[in-house]
């Protein structure tokens, strides 16, 4: 299993916000800006959807279903902002939601 390239930089975050096709759903936000040479990606959760440990669960949750689909993506940047529903959906609900919003940018190979 390869390992993808996280987003760090400010400059990236806000160059993917500004230019990248956007797509939301019940539980997540999805940005998918095209690129070339490399997969990278980030979960976001604001402070909106709690406290410490409700972001983190957030964050897990969100990784774990882009791990579960980053062979069938294509290559280029992804950032998926977490909504408040997210914590209390059932993870097959949240994949669901996530690998039809991510069809609906046209990432898939």
């Amino acid at each position: 299993m390869a390992k993808y390239a996280r987003i760090r930089l400010n400059a990236e975050f806000s160059t993917i916000y500004k230019n990248a096709k956007k797509w939301h759903c019940e539980h997540a936000s999805v940005y998918f800006l095209a690129n070339e040479n490399e997969l990278k990606f980030a979960p976001v959760a604001s402070k909106k959807i709690g406290n410490a440990i409700k972001r983190n669960k957030a964050k897990r949750r969100l990784r774990a279903v882009f791990a579960s689909l980053y062979p069938k993506l294509k290559n280029g940047s992804y950032i998926i902002t977490a909504k408040q529903s997210l914590i209390s959906a059932p993870f097959s609900d949240l994949s669901k939601n996530l690998i039809w919003s991510i069809s609906k940018i046209g990432a898939f190979k």
